[in-house]
């Protein structure tokens, strides 16, 4: 019998593990809005990543002793009248056909099993996910479980494993892949809608209404991210999310936007004129981008480093920017080009990785965005596409969707 992609993720990180370590993943909860109302749950990428469960307050732990690892994972124990206002709730059997483990317990049992392992089994560390990247998170579940346990049992060492599980995240399996293959196509067809109704004088929420429908439609529960729809001198705010205003005669339209399937991500940004033709200086500044997007992807290859990619950008935009004669020197570049070409892409948009030492390997998915910001134009142009990392080179995953701007002229007029 085949093994579910979980368990082979949760085997790998198992082997870093030492006699006396315990391993807990916590999937969070839904977050506080106001009164008796919550923002959506969203699942802690990594629980689902080793899990594939999407239950709020689940819990995976693993404990390593001398014969074995033994894991279990926590679950709501499923309430009949709880499921009457809420829905459906995760079984045990469900959960162990999703995730591939076999012991499941319910969280009520928590408190008992706690005093069980530190007891009977022996455990010295306890391994977390202590993310080091944002001070909010001082506040997730694994910080809080972190803080009691040391003050509950001084004796107990504290430790992350964030660094092997990025790693492992990194790097994506076929099943990742496939995942974010449909993720992108699934994005492809809601920008098609999108210039369906493309037109001057349409505001800019009424083109991300149009991309969010379709991406309910093809079985997209969410976005990737909040959508970017920046019409005119909007578009040179990097991240513009207001979408509020109207889109006039002669303006581009920048769009960055992307669905998730299963929660992995896609990440495109596409830059259309409204009017559906180039004006002479927005012809000039788009190809100088594309080509800066085209040159940089061909980079792309096992070895490589994100610095290569950005300086390959850097170079070509500058250069593109000299003899349109926007500027005079290329170090007037920061002015109009002032974020990196890429990041990782996965279970999140902005992925896992170190983007400054680390190599390009067989296996990640990387964007490739460059763009050129021209207030004095009213001109914002990005484009932007999702790359696999291959054996020999790369595979650009969002291919179908037309970058150059006489297939995206010509997309748009089959569109309408």
């Amino acid at each position: 019998m085949n093994q579910l992609p979980f368990q082979t993720r949760r085997q790998a990180l198992y082997k870093v593990m030492k006699e006396g370590d315990m391993l807990v993943f916590f999937a969070g909860t839904a977050v506080h809005r106001s009164a008796d109302a919550h923002y959506p749950f969203s699942v802690n990428r990594n629980f689902y990543y080793l899990t594939g469960i999407d239950a709020k307050d689940a819990r995976l732990v693993a404990i390593k002793t001398k014969r074995e690892i033994r894991e279990t994972l926590y679950i709501a124990r499923p309430d009949p009248e709880r499921e009457k206002w809420d829905g459906y709730m995760l079984t045990a059997d469900q959960a162990k056909d999703t995730s591939g483990v076999e012991r499941i317990q319910f969280l009520d049992q928590w408190s008992r099993d706690e005093t069980e392992w530190l007891v009977h089994d022996h455990v010295k560390t306890i391994l977390l996910d202590l993310e080091p990247l944002h001070s909010s998170h001082v506040h997730s579940d694994a910080h809080h479980y972190a803080k009691e346990m040391s003050a509950k049992h001084p004796y107990l060492r504290m430790d992350t494993i964030h660094e092997q599980l990025w790693r492992m995240r990194m790097i994506k399996d076929e099943t990742e892949i496939a995942a974010m293959r449909k993720a992108i196509e699934i994005t492809h067809e809601g920008l098609s809608q999108m210039l369906a109704g493309f037109r001057p004088g349409e505001h800019e929420y009424a083109f991300q209404a149009r991309f969010d429908y379709a991406l309910r439609l093809q079985g997209a529960r969410e976005n990737a991210f909040e959508s970017i729809v920046a019409g005119g001198a909007r578009a040179t705010v990097l991240h513009y999310i207001e979408n509020q205003a109207a889109v006039q005669d002669g303006e581009l339209v920048l769009f960055d936007l992307g669905a998730a399937y299963r929660h992995y991500c896609a990440d495109i940004s596409r830059t259309f004129p409204v009017s559906g033709e180039f004006s002479e200086r927005q012809r000039q500044v788009y190809d100088v981008v594309c080509q800066a997007l085209e040159e940089t992807t061909a980079k792309i290859k096992p070895g490589v480093r994100f610095t290569e990619l950005n300086d390959c950008a850097k170079t070509i935009l500058a250069d593109g920017l000299m003899r349109i004669g926007v500027m005079a020197t290329s170090e007037q570049l920061s002015q109009y080009y002032y974020h990196s070409v890429g990041h990782y892409l996965g279970l999140d948009t902005h992925d896992v990785g170190d983007r400054k030492e680390t190599l390009l390997e067989p296996g990640m998915v990387v964007t490739v965005e460059p763009g050129l910001y021209i207030a004095e134009w009213d001109i914002g142009i990005r484009l932007e596409d999702d790359v696999l990392v291959t054996e020999d080179g790369h595979d650009v995953l969002s291919k179908a969707i037309p970058r150059r701007a006489d297939d995206v002229l010509e997309w748009m007029k089959n569109m309408r």
